[in-house]
């Protein structure tokens, strides 16, 4: 016997009209109301409308799943306005340094050695 959570709800919509007149567009693979024969393309996202005038889709976020909450942020932002929290930067340009000076420092002890056994 399995039991449903409180706040199932089970939506089904003949059509994407019907899930529009009801206030259901971009639905999520999983959230109510998602149906494969709603999905045209099989992206995951069904009843896909553009937002009016800005020609993009807005994806509405997925359901919860249980007692998990769904991120809030669906895709990181890049920038963004300074906080104050230095974040590190390690890109190893200090170990690329050091690489460049045992090899110029090795080249120049080569040479050094090279002419030496020349004149003698």
């Amino acid at each position: 016997m399995t039991a449903a959570p409180a706040n199932a709800t089970t939506v089904s919509f003949p059509n994407c009209d019907a899930a529009a007149a009801a206030g259901f567009v971009n639905i999520p693979a999983g959230a109510p109301g998602y149906a494969p024969r709603l999905d045209r393309d099989n992206d995951g996202i069904a009843c896909e409308r553009a937002a009016a005038g800005s020609g993009t889709t807005q994806v509405a976020p997925a359901p919860a799943v249980g007692n998990q909450v769904p991120a809030q942020v669906v895709q990181m932002p890049v920038g963004g306005a300074e906080t104050g929290v230095a974040q590190p930067v390690n890109n190893g340009t200090e170990f690329l340094a050091i690489g460049g000076l045992a090899v110029a420092a090795l080249a120049g002890s080569m040479i050094v050695r090279r002419r030496a056994s020349v004149r003698a």
